[in-house]
């Protein structure tokens, strides 16, 4: 489970001392098989969207409290390959005052695991 709100936490959290909003890909990375670390890499090559400059001119940051993961019962699992339902709230703060900043934001998704040659488990692919 330790992977899998790893993962949530990097794809979802970023802080407008990120050198770009692409950055949560290297904090990804550690947790990710091969396969979808090659997949985020190209997607460092995408816009960086445009809300990237306010965010950072209003110094803010998007963290994700409350991080839970479950195997639901009737998730298919081997020994090797898991699937887990992890979930979060999505808190936008901002040191400027007057910035706009959107309400807490419920974040889910169901990810699969899988053990890697190490022992560990890490993010083979995003389900829903």
């Amino acid at each position: 489970m330790t992977s899998a709100i790893a993962w949530l936490r990097a794809s979802r959290e970023l802080s407008y001392r990120d050198a770009s909003p692409t950055e949560w890909i290297d904090r990804a990375l550690p947790v990710v098989t091969g396969e979808l670390q090659r997949q985020y890499q190209q997607a460092r090559t995408g816009s960086v969207g445009a809300d990237w400059d306010d965010f950072v001119a209003d110094h803010c940051r998007t963290t994700v409290e409350g991080p839970a993961g479950v195997i639901p019962a009737e998730a298919p699992r081997t020994a090797s390959v898991v699937s887990v339902q992890v979930t979060g709230n999505l808190r936008t703060s901002c040191d400027v005052q007057s910035a706009a900043v959107p309400p807490v934001e419920s974040v889910a998704a169901t990810i699969e695991l899988t053990r890697s040659s190490d022992g560990l488990w890490r993010v083979r692919q995003r389900l829903y």
